[in-house]
């Protein structure tokens, strides 16, 4: 009886989070179940099950889900911290919660994860035979991958955000970030995208730095998100 009393007024809370963003809701269903899929079909057709499909597969996730993961936690967080009267949520310190951005963000990675399920599948006991040997090739590293790429947007969405209380700076250093890593991923460590196949060693020289990193922008929006001014 507890939990459902609690249970109840979250998810309550999070339906008009949703409500309020408007026909933008759909965005993310539209980058996640058509255009990524339908990019990487157009490889399949030409290719079939191959390393180029791995790649495209791989490049294309890194491109747009990142960003899109975040779509719906930047709406919210406007509502937060810009919309008009929004000075009453710190006077009456009802802003929007961390487990709130948590439940907001657990739709789009319902449908990254089912994304990476076919993937999985796809791959499945696959094996690429390169000048370097015999390549298994587990979908379950780039998901990983994903995820901890994700993370970082959700944190810097979240700190940036309540530190300066608007979303505009947000979105320019996602995008600013997203296209810098695009074109420059080759030449500073720093920038998300890898143009190589996912490994637990890539995970420990890069993705987890990613992941601390993010953990300090979610620091960062917590101690923001205390404060008015």
């Amino acid at each position: 009886m507890l939990t459902k009393r609690h249970l109840n007024p979250y998810f309550m809370r999070l339906f008009y989070y949703m409500k309020n963003i408007g026909g933008a809701f759909f965005v993310p269903f539209f980058i996640f179940m058509g255009l990524i899929p339908i990019l990487n079909y157009l490889e399949y057709t030409i290719t079939g099950v191959s390393l180029d499909l791995y790649f495209n597969i791989s490049q294309h996730a890194q491109q747009l889900m990142p960003f899109f993961s975040v779509w719906h936690v930047l709406f919210v967080l406007r509502e937060s911290v810009e919309a008009e009267g929004y000075e009453w949520f710190y006077m009456k310190q009802q802003g929007i919660k961390l487990s709130d951005v948590l439940g907001i963000l657990s739709i789009n990675f319902m449908l990254i994860t089912g994304l990476f399920i076919f993937y999985n599948q796809l791959f499945y006991n696959v094996i690429f035979y390169t000048s370097s040997g015999p390549l298994h090739i587990s979908m379950w590293w780039e998901y990983v991958r994903i995820l901890s790429i994700c993370f970082l947007f959700l944190g810097i969405t979240y700190g940036v955000t309540n530190l300066f209380k608007s979303i505009t700076p947000t979105i320019l250093l996602l995008l600013i970030y997203t296209l810098a890593s695009i074109v420059f991923y080759a030449d500073f460590p720093l920038l998300f995208f890898k143009y190589e196949v996912m490994s637990w060693e890539l995970l420990l020289d890069h993705y987890l730095f990613l992941v601390l990193a993010g953990g300090a922008f979610f620091f960062v929006g917590w101690c923001a998100s205390k404060k008015y001014y």
